[in-house]
């Protein structure tokens, strides 16, 4: 996607360009042309380095995030007042503490590996901060921190092969996509939700106990703002420090059980390092990584970053829904790939995508790659 985010909001029909999530008039076009793609190859031009920061902190093992979600480990949770609603401002409650630097926050990236017996609660509720907004993420007593806690762990690695994670967006807001979705993509495939999904917590369960990794997509301020609206609460540059913050708090308490953020639209503010600051020191302090989902060149974010856990896509998938142009784009990812030992790739889960990503996962080991859930690459891509 080009940098002029001229695209419709979540769940709102729109054009050809990605994340108008799951348009049904491009769904009904897409579903007719789908079996085309079946019989095709899997294959990915050289984007910018995937930026990430390197952490240095001693490792901790996560959690198997392959069991069966603890019931009522987040219907519990009881906010002290109703959550904002309003799609207008939203007022920071007297009792949220300001978030911890990022700087003073040892992070621990993740060391995926194969689970050893035993069940966990998903959600964690010791990771789980109950406040207005709703259950906010955050760093355990001991610790330990949701970007850990809740990643897949991965086996042995062959000598020479090469790393790519794949993060499908817009789950959540088509029911039919969203299960298809879950369904087909192998567990190795990282899957995002949109903040706005009335079944959220039974499709995170869902995606979840498919062995997925997990994100929560946010959305800030595209350029052409407000003609170009991206959904409640989105994230803005004239909005206050503290406006901003409550507006993600809000977002981060739509779902729980996820290893960080990726952002939906997002040129102007992403371009904007001062906005994007506040917003990363708040997300490192509740354990959490944010991926750039690679759509705009004028990202500050890596320098915004710091030290806070940080990944930056190589590759939009789909940002023209084609299939000569997806398998281009898979091509080129594997291009990119292979001259690095590891990239990145974002889409949007419409059914072409989906079908693509699933036959590229079907041959991918007998190219030499790995698929690999996206906090496999933190920790200087180790």
């Amino acid at each position: 996607m080009s940098g002029n985010d001229l695209i419709k909001p979540l769940g709102m029909d729109g054009h050809r360009r990605r994340r108008p999530i799951v348009p049904v008039v491009l769904v009904v076009a897409v579903l007719i042309a789908g079996g085309v793609w079946a019989a095709r190859g899997y294959l990915p031009v050289v984007h910018g380095p995937t930026a990430t920061a390197v952490i240095d902190a001693p490792s901790v093992k996560p959690a198997a995030p392959l069991t069966t979600p603890a019931p009522g480990t987040l219907t519990d949770i009881t906010p002290t007042e109703p959550p904002p609603s309003s799609a207008g401002e939203v007022v920071i409650h007297g009792g949220d503490a300001p978030a911890t630097p990022a700087s003073e926050i040892a992070i621990a990236p993740p060391r995926p590996a194969a689970p050893e017996g035993g069940t966990v609660a998903f959600p964690r509720p010791e990771l789980i901060e109950a406040s207005s907004y709703g259950p906010l993420p955050r760093i355990s007593a001991n610790g330990q921190m949701p970007l850990s806690a809740y990643a897949r762990p991965i086996g042995d690695i062959p000598p020479g092969a090469v790393r790519i994670a794949v993060v499908v967006g817009g789950l959540g807001v088509d029911k039919e996509s969203t299960a298809s979705a879950i369904a087909q993509l192998p567990a190795e495939v990282t899957l995002a939700f949109a903040p706005y999904d009335r079944n959220m917590t039974a499709d995170a369960d869902a995606a979840h106990a498919g062995g997925h990794e997990l994100l929560l997509q946010i959305p800030l301020e595209p350029l052409n703002y407000p003609s170009i609206d991206p959904g409640q609460n989105t994230l803005t540059i004239d909005a206050s420090e503290d406006q901003n913050r409550g507006r993600l708090r809000w977002l981060l308490g739509r779902m729980a059980g996820y290893v960080g953020v990726m952002n939906y639209l997002g040129a102007r503010f992403t371009a904007d390092q001062q906005a994007m600051e506040p917003v990363l020191r708040e997300l490192a302090s509740r354990g959490l990584l944010y991926l750039d989902d690679g759509s705009s060149p004028r990202s500050a974010t890596e320098v915004a970053a710091g030290r806070a856990p940080f990944l930056r896509a190589d590759v939009v998938l789909d940002a023209d829904l084609t299939e000569d142009a997806v398998s281009a784009q898979l091509d080129n990812l594997v291009s990119i790939a292979k001259a690095r030992g590891f990239a990145i790739a974002t889409a949007t889960a419409f059914p072409l995508t989906v079908k693509a990503i699933a036959a590229f996962a079907a041959v991918a080991a007998g190219k030499g790659i790995v698929l690999v859930p996206v906090t496999a690459l933190l920790n200087g891509h180790s």
